[in-house]
């Protein structure tokens, strides 16, 4: 049998080594990032899921000025759907869920969109899988939160009297005697009241820093802070939802674009699929490789 040179030697082992170890430098890898967007109402491009408004408060009881779910259900079928109506309505008919943009034991803990304190009869109700119809203290817990409204605190409000004109009184559960004064106003926000959607989304970047994909991981309505003169003061997130979740709701939606020249109708869930929304960027997480 022959020996093997030196050479045939150093060529064995280096194909060896190769087959051996694997061959990363050609494989291509991907980044994710998360990335937070603002959908803002002044964009005209943003219209549809603004607009139209409806003319009154919807689920609104015209004889208590208070929210009814009955009354939401029979305003339905001629209620204008902008994003807001659609997610109140399937909020109350818990086909998705809501989640608080803070935690809820330590308010300067903000969700950012992970979904991580979600508002459920379950957890602030009597009976889980309720609405604000059929669970009173889930009822009271959502106004507390004011994520579907918010009570007016009156400066100026004045007693109520007896009929010989002096304040009426009476006695609370410690004994003491306290002045009777009229119950704060409830104002449930209206579709018009929603000026911006902020949405967490995940890009999916390769090495070049070309973005291969963009999902939206979740939504959140936004709407001004006014002071007592009606001045904006700031913006806030009402609360969080799944996007995944409201998308399966989305594709039953739809929009009608005279504008646009290849596809008139399409639904809510294709316009966010493809895209035809306006956002700006607003903050960024650092990278992960996939």
């Amino acid at each position: 049998m022959c020996a093997l040179s030196l050479s045939s030697f150093v060529i064995i082992n280096e194909k060896q080594r190769n087959e051996s170890t694997p061959d990363t430098h050609k494989k291509k890898k991907t980044w994710t990032k998360q990335v937070w967007s603002i959908i803002d109402v002044n964009d005209p491009v943003n219209n549809h899921i603004f607009r139209p408004y409806n003319d009154y408060f919807i689920g609104i009881n015209p004889d208590t000025e208070d929210f009814n779910f009955n009354v939401l259900k029979e305003q339905k079928p001629n209620m204008k759907e902008n994003l807001w109506n659609i997610i109140q309505y399937h909020f109350h008919t818990n086909e998705i869920k809501m989640f608080l943009p803070y935690n809820p034991d330590w308010a300067i803990t903000k969700d950012h969109g992970h979904l991580l304190f979600e508002m459920s009869s379950e957890r602030y109700g009597l009976t889980p899988n309720q609405n604000i119809e059929t669970d009173s203290l889930f009822r009271e817990n959502l106004k507390m939160f004011q994520v579907l409204g918010e009570e007016i605190f009156d400066p100026y409000v004045t007693a109520f009297t007896n009929v010989d004109g002096y304040d009426s009184v009476r006695t609370d559960e410690n004994g003491s005697i306290v002045t009777v004064y009229p119950p704060n106003e409830f104002i449930w926000y209206q579709d018009k009241d929603i000026v911006q959607y902020k949405i967490k989304e995940s890009w999916v970047i390769n090495e070049q820093g070309v973005i291969l994909r963009k999902t939206i991981d979740a939504i959140a309505p936004v709407k001004n802070d006014l002071d007592e003169n009606g001045v904006i003061i700031d913006k806030r997130e009402l609360f969080w939802i799944d996007f995944e979740e409201l998308g399966n709701i989305l594709g039953g939606y739809y929009i009608y674009d005279e504008n646009d020249l290849t596809k008139k109708v399409y639904s809510f869930k294709d316009y966010f699929d493809h895209r035809k929304f306006s956002s700006t960027v607003v903050a960024q997480d650092s990278l992960h490789v996939r």
